[in-house]
């Protein structure tokens, strides 16, 4: 690779990473290790400086100038932490954050500063001033979507309380989603699929089984049973439990099958 594509392929990825871009190859590639250079002196030294003499000292060695005065002397000693190589979108730490930050518990992130969070692992891995940013972004994200959510909830409430839902159905049926047949019939699917062997109980059988069932035509109550069961068929595992359970199946009866065989043969 010539020279020209490697500080292109340099800039692209620190532009990337929201760094600085500018300088020669070798400041390029310093910048990409966190190994730029670092100015000789202690925080108090630093710290008769203004900000915007922080910032001209980073601003001419082609360095970010963002951040606090404590980042901007930080990042001159070389005391900051780089950012992380695969950057702050396509990380598992945003992830986790929004994760964190989705939670209403007490211990939900939304009760803690940024500064509170960034000294947790895997946090700190990211600058101070860069994930104060990400954490307010995600923060205002989190709270955008549930107002959007609230609100939503609101109007269907009040619509729901304008154009109240009838007793029953057109078909003079009562509903089955707030019916006490839905939660009945979810319990006995389970009950029948748990025995050993699993029992097969009919649409028919299930019908007859309870009151509760016969409140619906036979034929609703059938097309309720199968939307059931094809939603307990979604289950992880269920198809290997099937599985597992029809080879027993067929081992059983190969073994019966001998036996019989044998049986005939001695009795010959």
């Amino acid at each position: 690779m010539n020279r020209t594509g490697i500080v292109a392929k340099l800039k692209n990825w620190l532009k990337t990473n929201n760094l600085p871009s500018g300088g020669n190859k070798q400041q390029l590639i310093a910048r990409v290790k966190g190994e730029e250079h670092v100015e000789q002196g202690s925080f108090e030294d630093f710290n008769r400086y203004t900000n915007s003499e922080l910032a001209e000292k980073l601003k001419f060695q082609n360095r970010d100038t963002g951040g606090n005065k404590e980042d901007l002397i930080n990042r001159l000693m070389g005391k900051e932490p780089p950012m992380p190589t695969e950057g702050w979108e396509n990380s598992k730490d945003r992830e986790m954050l929004f994760e964190q930050l989705e939670k209403t518990a007490p211990t939900s992130f939304r009760f803690k500063t940024s500064n509170e969070v960034n000294l947790l692992e895997p946090y700190n891995r990211w600058p101070r001033y860069r994930f104060e940013k990400y954490f307010k972004s995600a923060l205002l994200s989190v709270l955008k979507d549930e107002a959007i959510v609230s609100q939503d909830n609101r109007d269907f409430q009040a619509l729901s309380d304008k154009n109240p839902r009838a007793d029953r159905t057109r078909r003079g049926e009562p509903f089955w989603d707030s019916h006490r047949a839905k939660d009945l019939l979810e319990r006995d699917l389970l009950d029948a699929m748990e025995c050993d062997p699993p029992k097969h109980l009919t649409a028919g059988q299930l019908w007859m089984s309870r009151e509760e069932y016969r409140e619906f035509a036979h034929k609703t109550f059938s097309n309720h049973v199968a939307q059931q069961i094809r939603y307990f068929r979604q289950f992880p595992g269920w198809q290997k439990k099937r599985n597992e359970q029809a080879f027993d199946d067929y081992r059983d009866a190969l073994a019966n099958e001998r036996r019989a065989r044998q049986h005939e043969s001695e009795e010959e």
